[in-house]
């Protein structure tokens, strides 16, 4: 400024211009908004304000001419002097603001350094945990894949490995996949091998067989609509081996997600083998079947032939009691009955049980005398004790027990099983059978006790547990076995439980056992025991009726004839249905027993021809005798006019029971439980004894006199094909069946009711294999015959 004031006029033109740009920039000091918000509120704003005013005044002294500014410089040199303090102010003051200014400018960089640096490090955090977190997942990854490898090798060899063929096919049938198993069994690798051939389809592999047996290939769609549809699979179809054989293979098909389509996987099973083993199981149970029903056959006619001993036996036993005899001959005739009797329950419960397929034992209480029940049991076990040097006694109350209410047959089994059993253990040594009432409380029943204590070889403990079950013998070292099947025991224990009664058993090894039963068998006062009654002439003319008996079997015929003309009925006799027909309709009967198994025609078919034959008014009463009956066997017997039905054997009693209890007009039926039963295991060596208590020796010789040469006639015609073809040969086996069974001859009756059936079906060949063993056995049959009848002869007669 001093240069302003002291140069020349040009330099004072300089001057002058200078001021002026002083002047304008601190206008923009004043004017700028940028400066003022710097400015405003510090020593530096007072200070412009003078400047500014200061200068404006000089503004016209600076416009004015050289003259006038060379006049005036004094006072610009004043004005100026006067602007330098001022203007050192502003100027410190604009470097103190600056240097503020800058180092907030620089703090405000630091921060932003700072925040860089920590966002730089928050991006390193981040990629390298970014970076940590992909390798952990393709570590995952990489597991996962060899994982799925694994198991995909895994699963490939699982269907490799399997006896199944897996194959898997597309929507038109072609298949794109298999395994091991297919390839060889269908042949397809040579196929895939060559790229020049196509892929086999499912069509080529699969076909179904028709009834006639004609093979039609399955489409692929066939399969993938089932599928689809939710068809319950597998299902069996054929499948074309490589060889061209067709095999029948079992069919598991389902759907499958593919890339490019769906596919349906196909495991298909050879069942070849199931279907053999299926046919060999269906075979197997045909021929069981078959066998049950030939079982069937045979149990039903083998009932039949095995009561008739038996009614032979009870027969005789009736019509000798109606005979006078001494005390002794009555006791023994007494024995024998009751010991009949009881076989003929335990053939019934014996048959029931072949025929139910289980136990089922009844009980019939009835009152009966106990202390004549134990006098009977002891007096026919004595010998058997006798035979093996043995003490056989009872000891009882003086008093007795009188009449009981029980079953006497069970009661019986029972303690009979329980003597043998000691008797069958004891040798040289003593056997007592003990019975006594014990004291009751009057709130249970009257409860008997008996114990069969024996000095036998006794049984050891550890064999306690079992002596109950079921055949179990019990042998100690040092003693023969003894003969039984073990099953006395079980029996007895079975019997005891039903009637409500309670058993055990002590025993000392070596010294001997006890065995005790506790039944309930209530007293019954002032009741006299059922006893058998021969019935007085009077009697038997007063109940006199004329009877028909159509019976095939001579010696059914035989007893049944004796026990009713005893009785004073007037008796006739058939041999078969027709002569029944014929002589039922010649003339009025008050009676006809009817057998129902006869050759020609059988009972039934008869009853029929009889009620039609004869008047309403004049119609007899019709009773069926036979061993076996089916629930069809009885409704066509009611059926066809049959008024009762009685099984064999029949007793004096029953037969008293038909005559006595009903008039000759009278149709109550009396259809009875069927009771038949099946054939037993053994042989009756002792039929032919038994008979000739009822049959003289003459005619019982006569009987298998008769047998002998019919059977032999019956072998002789083992290779006579047109007798074996007459359709009369099944009614001769028939016959020849039914007297084998009566005299004793288990094993040719059983081969004779196979012939017979046989026969009826034409089974030539097992007719032939029935008659060739036949044949082999007839000579030893007919020789044990001759033996018991010689023996039954030289024996004593009481």
């Amino acid at each position: 400024m001093l240069q302003l004031l002291q140069g020349s006029r040009i330099q004072n033109r300089l001057n002058a211009t200078r001021s002026n740009a002083l002047y304008n920039r601190i206008n923009t000091l004043q004017g700028s908004r940028t400066y003022q918000t710097v400015l405003r509120g510090t020593d530096a704003d007072p200070r412009l304000e003078s400047l500014h005013t200061q200068l404006k005044a000089l503004i016209p002294v600076f416009d004015a001419d050289d003259q006038t500014l060379a006049a005036q410089q004094d006072r610009i040199l004043q004005a100026v002097n006067a602007l330098a303090p001022d203007t050192r102010a502003i100027s410190m003051e604009g470097i103190a603001i600056d240097a503020t200014r800058s180092d907030a400018e620089r703090e405000a960089l630091t921060q932003k350094l700072m925040q860089l640096t920590l966002l730089s490090l928050l991006l390193v955090v981040t990629l390298v945990s970014l970076m940590v977190l992909l390798w952990r997942l393709f570590l995952l990854y990489r597991f996962r894949a060899l994982e799925n490898q694994s198991t995909l090798k895994r699963l490939k060899t699982i269907l490799n490995t399997s006896e199944d063929a897996v194959v898997v096919f597309q929507n038109d049938g072609q298949i794109v996949d298999a395994n091991d198993t297919a390839r060889h069994l269908f042949g397809w690798a040579l196929q895939w091998a060559s790229a020049a051939k196509r892929a086999p389809n499912i069509a080529d592999i699969l076909s179904e067989k028709d009834d006639q047996g004609q093979c039609t290939p399955v489409p692929a769609q066939t399969l993938l609509q089932a599928c689809r549809a939710g068809t319950k699979l597998p299902t069996v179809l054929t499948a074309r081996r490589h060889d061209a054989k067709l095999v029948p293979v079992e069919v598991s098909a389902n759907l499958a997600s593919h890339p490019d389509d769906e596919v349906c996987v196909c495991f298909l099973r050879d069942i070849t083998d199931r279907l053999a083993a299926d046919a060999e199981i269906r075979a197997a149970r045909d021929k069981t079947l078959q066998g049950e029903r030939a079982k069937a056959t045979f149990l039903a006619r083998i009932s039949h032939e095995m009561r008739t001993p038996l009614h032979g036996v009870i027969g005789a036993l009736d019509l000798l009691k109606g005979t006078p005899l001494r005390p002794d001959q009555a006791r023994y005739a007494d024995v024998m009955k009751s010991s009949a009797q009881i076989l003929l329950g335990q053939i019934e419960d014996a048959m029931g049980v072949s025929r139910s397929g289980g136990p089922k034992l009844d009980l019939s209480p009835v009152p009966f005398d106990l202390d004549r029940l134990l006098e009977d049991l002891i007096f026919t076990q004595k010998s058997k004790a006798r035979a093996r040097n043995t003490d056989l006694s009872l000891t009882q109350g003086s008093l007795g027990f009188g009449s009981v209410y029980g079953d006497p047959d069970r009661v019986q089994q029972i303690l009979l099983n329980l003597i043998s059993n000691a008797i069958k253990y004891t040798e040289n040594g003593q056997v007592t059978l003990e019975a006594c009432r014990l004291p009751t409380d009057g709130k249970t029943d009257d409860v008997i006790e008996f114990q069969v204590t024996d000095t036998g070889i006794g049984i050891a403990q550890n064999d306690m547990s079992r002596i109950f079950d079921d055949y179990v013998r019990l042998s100690p070292a040092g003693h023969d076995a003894v003969e039984g099947s073990g099953l006395g025991l079980g029996i007895v224990r079975n019997l005891v439980t039903l009637m409500g009664g309670q058993i055990g058993a002590e025993s000392l090894e070596g010294q001997g056992s006890v065995f005790w039963v506790r039944l309930p068998l209530p007293q019954v006062p002032n009741v006299e025991c059922e006893t058998i009654d021969t019935a007085s002439p009077a009697k038997q003319q007063a109940r006199s009726q004329t009877i028909l008996v159509v019976e095939d079997n001579a010696i059914n015929r035989f007893v049944i004839e004796r026990m009713l003309v005893s009785d004073g009925h007037t008796v006739s006799l058939a041999n078969c249905g027709r002569d029944g027909v014929a002589m039922a309709t010649a003339q009025p009967y008050d009676l006809i027993i009817m057998d129902v198994n006869m050759p020609d025609i059988d009972g039934i078919e008869a009853t029929r021809r009889i009620r039609m034959a004869i008047g309403q008014n004049s119609q007899p009463r019709i009773v069926a005798l036979t061993a076996f009956f089916s629930e069809t066997d009885r409704t066509a017997m009611v059926a066809a006019g049959i008024d009762e039905v009685w099984t064999k054997p029949l007793k004096l009693e029953d037969l008293r029971a038909l005559t006595d209890d009903f008039g000759p007009q009278s149709k109550a039926p009396h259809i009875p439980p069927d009771t038949a039963a099946a054939d037993r295991p053994d042989i009756v060596t002792d039929a032919l004894t038994d008979l000739r208590s009822s049959v003289p020796l003459h005619r019982l010789t006569a009987f298998v006199d008769e047998f002998a040469t019919e059977a032999q006639t019956i072998v002789e015609s083992l290779n006579a094909q047109s007798t074996k073809a007459d359709t009369g040969f099944a009614g001769k086996l028939h016959k020849l069946a039914g007297s084998a069974a009566v005299l004793g001859a288990a094993r040719a009756h059983s081969l004779l009711a196979q012939a017979e059936e046989s026969a009826w079906l034409q089974d030539h060949r097992a007719l032939d294999q029935a008659l060739q063993e036949l044949a082999d056995v007839l000579p030893v049959t007919l020789t044990n015959m001759t033996a018991t009848l010689v023996s039954t002869d030289q024996a004593p007669r009481p």
